[in-house]
């Protein structure tokens, strides 16, 4: 007597499983796409309004951007919101130069701080930009453009800037020094600052992979399409000086390790290799 078949149920549970738990995955995920769409559209205007009135208020000059060319998103910057500001222009106090031009500028902030209302900034983004930064015959810079913060606490703000992160992609920095002769044209590929900035006294984190278009003083030209690292384990920046520790420049195939000091008031220099 033939034995009859019997098929296992088991096949089935797990397959009713599986479909439950997708199901459920893609009801989870339509929720979130549909919760992000409807607070993108609550908080936009809130956001954008702050962020301008809030940038300008830390710069001599003013920031020049349609309002058409801001956008607030949930996703772009997953798992933080952005805020991203398209074809953005910053010129001198004189309106006569542009200082900056990039066409894209985002701010970043955690989605905690939405509902607080107070959102704080903790990662820039710079994408496709072009610097323009000159110190005329009488040693005038024009890029000293952020006004020195009298208020160092943020948390009455509605939009503060907190950052541990800045990333440069795609930028061309042109550097000219009238009064020295100097000039220098760098397109910097990837580089970041990152680190506590919310302090005077921050020890930033410098990577940075960059081109270095031209570099010259009077008829001297010391470097010319070159390829270039760099990399600075400590780093301080202030109104008054600039500090570079453990650092290690390649140009070409050329190495160097080097500490640096510049008194930017006294304008003198001081460099160990």
């Amino acid at each position: 007597m033939e034995e009859e078949s019997q098929i296992s149920p088991q096949p089935k549970k797990k397959f009713r499983k599986l479909k439950r738990a997708f199901f459920i995955l893609m009801s989870l995920f339509i929720i979130v796409i549909i919760t992000g769409v409807v607070l993108a559209n609550v908080y936009e205007k809130e956001i954008k309004q702050y962020a301008i009135d809030e940038i300008n208020s830390h710069l001599k000059a003013k920031i020049k951007i349609n309002e058409d060319n801001i956008s607030f998103s949930f996703f772009k910057k997953f798992p933080k919101a952005s805020l991203n500001f398209a074809d953005l222009l910053i010129e001198d106090e004189n309106q006569k130069d542009t200082i900056v031009f990039a066409e894209n500028f985002s701010l970043e902030f955690g989605l905690g701080s939405l509902f607080s209302g107070n959102y704080e900034v903790n990662e820039v983004g710079i994408d496709d930009a072009v610097f323009n930064l000159k110190v005329d015959e009488k040693g005038n810079e024009n890029y000293i453009f952020w006004k020195e913060s009298t208020n160092k606490d943020t948390t009455e703000n509605d939009l503060g800037f907190k950052l541990n992160e800045v990333n440069f992609n795609d930028v061309a920095l042109n550097y000219e020094n009238i009064k020295l002769g100097s000039q220098a044209n760098v397109y910097l590929n990837e580089t970041s600052f990152s680190g506590d900035f919310s302090s005077d006294s921050s020890i930033l984190t410098i990577d940075s992979d960059l081109l270095i278009n031209q570099i010259s003083s009077d008829s001297n030209v010391y470097f010319a399409n070159k390829p270039s690292k760099l990399m600075v384990e400590r780093s301080k920046f202030t109104t008054s000086e600039i500090v570079l520790d453990n650092g290690k420049v390649t140009i070409g195939e050329m190495t160097l390790d080097f500490n640096s000091f510049f008194d930017l008031k006294k304008k003198t220099s001081k460099i160990n290799a």
